[in-house]
């Protein structure tokens, strides 16, 4: 009975986000597929309703480090957090989607050049490849095999763990490289056999390349997923009568998956196709997703609500601010505040070592790091306003979205899971520090291409589209 309790208390909050989508069908307003709130829900499904579900249905000796040996029981406490969390979110979605809340209006830019797009293309895509080499020198990392391609590296100076935030910087440059190819291929409607096409290959490898290096799983999902929301707002899968079809999004997704199974099993130390195959069976993959401790997790909600603040202080908004010093590189200041709460959450929350380890840290979430530092009040508090933010930066982009603006559509893919998954699904500060970055370069980029061409934005009233307001 408790189990197939926990189980339906999971799917609530994703209920929740649904009334969202529902209000908005009812008001005569279209639901956008790339809207924030559907990455916010994916983030939800998996680590709450899913996450909820695995935990209720398996051996608890799976989960045991999850729950740090508590009763299953706790997930009640988990769920109500998230309850509240979604429901602020919510409010706050709905309220900024209004017609009478201020639009925010954007700087239009004009059209882009198609020397520039591909010159700079080319140049970032030779930018992420020395980045690479340069990250793996700074480890002291070399790839002397296939099965050690994908393997976690890390440095540590005096026993602290250094992010080497610039290196993956600039080794990550190969996704807006690929982006930009992309939308200058899309745009001229150019073939694949052209200088266009050859500089978005060279791209693409390079973009692919860092998340496998990095072993960063979840950067190969962003980078298709990219390219898909670009076809989608350039028109290349979307128009007022044809909406996404199905077999235009599978071959990426299909290609994804497979390299994210490959990436699992070699991290899990396989070191021949036979062990591959068995480490990144369905099974295993399910519980890597479910077990993993990543997304919005109702366990972490439920563990930290036993610990705080009996065990565990209150942050008291310390953990809110800290990516107002995330530009500084922490060899230059070893007791730099983490502008990623992961390590410290996992260590003091769940007693997790992570001074010598080479793995990943235990991030909490926004909801759970909202009660870490004010309680119940900082979840609502604080999710109203995360839905204030997400509404308010979609109905930003919206106009501009739907009239095809490259610049808009190249700083909205940048810009959205910093926004949308690291912000909910990580914590604040590296959400915050990941969407000041990118969207500084994206724009940067933007005025570039376009040789500096901007006018003041016209779009300042809905736009009218079919039932769209």
């Amino acid at each position: 009975m408790e189990s197939a309790l926990i189980v339906i208390l999971g799917f609530i909050p994703l209920g929740i986000l649904g009334i969202a989508v529902l209000v908005k069908f009812v008001q005569g307003s279209d639901y956008d597929l790339f809207e924030p709130l559907t990455l916010v829900a994916f983030n939800v499904f998996l680590g709450v309703t899913g996450r909820a579900a695995w935990i209720a249905l398996t051996d608890p000796i799976k989960h045991t480090d999850l729950l740090l040996s508590y009763p299953q029981s706790v997930l009640f406490d988990g769920a109500l957090m998230m309850a509240i969390a979604m429901t602020a979110l919510v409010a706050g979605y709905l309220v900024a989607h209004d017609s009478r809340f201020p639009r925010i209006p954007l700087v239009a830019f004009g059209e882009w050049s198609s020397k520039r797009t591909l010159f700079l293309a080319g140049l970032l895509a030779l930018l992420a490849l020395a980045g690479m080499a340069l990250f793996l020198s700074a480890v002291g990392a070399s790839i002397t095999s296939v099965w050690t391609v994908s393997a976690k590296r890390a440095e540590f100076v005096d026993g602290t763990r250094i992010a080497l935030g610039y290196h993956r910087w600039l080794a990550s440059l190969g996704r807006p490289a690929f982006l930009l190819a992309l939308i200058m291929l899309l745009a001229e409607k150019r073939r694949l056999v052209s200088w266009n096409g050859l500089i978005l290959v060279a791209a693409g490898i390079a973009a692919s390349m860092w998340p496998v290096i990095s072993g960063v799983r979840s950067q190969l999902v962003w980078l298709a997923l990219g390219a898909i929301i670009i076809l989608y707002y350039t028109g290349s899968l979307r128009s007022v009568t044809r909406r996404l079809k199905p077999g235009r999004i599978v071959l990426p997704f299909v290609v994804v998956l497979v390299a994210v199974v490959a990436m699992t099993g070699l991290r899990e130390g396989a070191r021949s196709v036979e062990q591959l195959a068995e480490v990144a069976s369905p099974v295993q993959i399910a519980e890597k997703i479910f077990a993993s401790g990543n997304f919005v997790g109702i366990e972490k909600a439920s563990v930290l609500a036993q610990k705080v603040p009996q065990d565990v202080p209150y942050l008291n908004g310390e953990s809110l601010v800290s990516w107002m010093t995330a530009p500084i590189p922490r060899s230059m200041w070893l007791d730099k505040p983490q502008t990623s709460l992961g390590y410290r959450f996992g260590s003091e929350v769940y007693g997790r070592a992570y001074e010598t380890t080479r793995g990943g840290g235990h991030p909490p979430s926004l909801p759970v790091e909202l009660y870490w530092n004010f309680g119940f009040l900082g979840v609502a508090v604080g999710m109203l306003l995360y839905g204030l933010a997400l509404a308010t930066y979609y109905r930003a982009f919206r106009p501009y979205l739907l009239e095809r603006d490259l610049g808009a559509i190249f700083v909205y893919v940048l810009t959205l899971d910093a926004l949308a998954t690291t912000m909910i699904g990580v914590n604040l500060s590296a959400g915050v520090a990941d969407l000041l970055m990118n969207a500084a370069m994206s724009v940067a980029i933007v005025v570039f291409v376009s040789a500096g061409r901007i006018r003041v934005s016209s779009y300042l009233r809905p736009v009218v589209t079919g039932r769209t307001r």
